[in-house]
């Protein structure tokens, strides 16, 4: 646990360092408090798909079902998708480097969750 907890702080602290380099590097303007989509579509799949891994989620909690990986690759897939809304209809911004950037993160928190405490 404490491993987990360890890798986790250092993800987070350097993905903070890094997103102050690449809003600096890219004149990246940040979304005040509540993302905004970029196409009308991306909020319905993006919403599905976040609707989905918390049923995956809840499922694991309340049975014996083990689910939570599921889930929390769903929340990956979500993040992959928004870089994909991103990239495709509003490239100019740059902001999918920012989505790349927390999609790495939270897919290494993921990972080290799944190697220090499912197993």
């Amino acid at each position: 646990m404490t491993l987990y907890i360890i890798i986790a702080l250092i993800l987070v602290i350097s993905s903070a360092i890094a997103e102050k380099y690449l809003l600096k590097k890219y004149s990246i303007t940040r979304d005040k408090w509540i993302y905004k989509t970029v196409h009308p579509k991306q909020r319905w799949v993006e919403m599905t798909g976040a609707l989905l891994a918390a049923i995956l989620i809840l499922v694991s909690i309340y049975t014996n079902i083990n689910l939570l990986p599921a889930g929390l690759f769903m929340l990956v897939a979500v993040l992959g998708i928004r870089l994909w809304f991103e990239w495709t209809y509003d490239r100019e911004s740059n902001k999918y480097v920012l989505t790349i950037l927390r999609m790495g993160i939270f897919a290494g928190i993921f990972c080290a969750a799944y190697f220090t405490l499912f197993n």
